[in-house]
């Protein structure tokens, strides 16, 4: 069994994993505020946009049990973070996939394959942060810990959705000035 965190490690893993869960939310709330700007370049209709949102949550639910398995084995400190190097690069993923010259249906597939994989690194967050809940922080200090932790998740998608009206504010822009907007968005929001 781990060793509990001190309280100098603890308000340090706090502030870390507090962090991580701001990026974390904000990385996952930039597609629906991006998603006109996206559509209106890559022509896609409200089905694509649509099926392009939802399928986060397959992945994200594909991992649920892997990641408590894989945090309880390694420990939730490796699995946090080695899923959060693979969302964030995913995150960043999102602002190359409309330059690249490729057919409009190719463009779309890779959309939807990284935003499935999106959800598949995110979706080990929460269970690792159970396992590190439970094996390194004491019973008297979790609840404030927990909290503390996942008010990052509502601050990613506060500061993603107010900045995200100033970063996609609506001018006369040519179609490759909007593609750059949404691009700030997703830089924001890694």
């Amino acid at each position: 069994m781990a060793t509990m965190w001190s309280r100098t490690e603890r308000h340090k893993w706090m502030c870390l994993l507090f962090i991580g869960a701001v990026g974390l939310y904000a990385s996952r709330a930039v597609m629906p505020i991006a998603s006109v700007a996206i559509a209106s370049e890559l022509n896609w209709n409200r089905k694509e946009m649509g099926f392009m949102m939802g399928i986060f949550f397959w992945g994200y639910a594909v991992t649920q049990y892997l990641g408590g398995y894989l945090s309880d084995v390694f420990g939730g400190e490796i699995v946090i973070a080695i899923s959060s190097v693979g969302w964030s690069i995913l995150t960043v993923c999102f602002i190359w996939l409309p330059s690249i010259n490729l057919g409009s249906n190719d463009i779309y597939g890779l959309f939807i394959i990284t935003r499935f994989l999106l959800g598949i690194f995110q979706g080990f967050y929460y269970p690792s942060l159970a396992s590190l809940m439970a094996n390194r922080v004491q019973v008297s200090n979790r609840n404030i810990t927990f909290a503390v932790i996942t008010a990052g998740t509502h601050l990613g998608i506060l500061s993603t959705r107010y900045f995200g009206k100033f970063l996609l504010q609506k001018e006369k822009t040519t179609k490759k000035e909007k593609t750059k907007k949404y691009q700030n968005l997703y830089n924001f929001s890694n």
